[in-house]
């Protein structure tokens, strides 16, 4: 559990200094191919398997390497490139809430009650989360927040 932690710690850190030179996208490939490398030792016995697995089996790999792999991971990077990542790992503890609702509203093996639970537990420390780093920056006018807000000039005969 440490390891994973520390892992995923490398490379939020990792992809935050590479997205300042690579797209969303141009970074996810290479990762994506940086993890699969190590793989290739697999293949010669995924060349055998992959002649017998069904087709259903195949999509199945097919899609789950598509959606929750690849758009999961763009998406991710390209909102990593434009907000701070301490902000945007907040946002992974409404995985769990997102997938479990997924799974109650396809089958009916998800229990409610532990749905809310953990939703209710999940979306707090989210919310103590963004609302201790609002609290931290200090107070912003409205039109700061907006953009709006004048901009101090620079008096270029003077000096300032």
């Amino acid at each position: 559990m440490l390891l994973s932690a520390l892992a995923t710690a490398a490379y939020f850190i990792l992809s935050k200094r590479l997205l300042r030179h690579y797209s969303a996208i141009e970074f996810t490939c290479y990762a994506i191919w940086a993890g699969t490398v190590p793989m290739l030792v697999f293949a010669p016995s995924f060349a055998r398997q992959f002649q017998h697995a069904a087709p259903s089996a195949t999509l199945a790999v097919v899609y789950l390497g598509i959606f929750p792999a690849a758009i999961a991971y763009v998406l991710s990077n390209y909102a990593l490139a434009r907000m701070p990542a301490s902000l945007m790992t907040t946002f992974l503890y409404l995985s769990p809430v997102l997938a479990a609702l997924i799974a109650w509203c396809g089958s009916a093996r998800c229990r409610p009650c532990s749905l809310w639970s953990e939703a209710s537990w999940r979306l707090s420390g989210l919310s103590s989360c963004t609302r201790a780093d609002r609290h931290a920056k200090g107070p912003q006018s409205e039109r700061e927040v907006r953009g709006t807000a004048p901009q101090p000039s620079i008096d270029h005969a003077q000096g300032t």
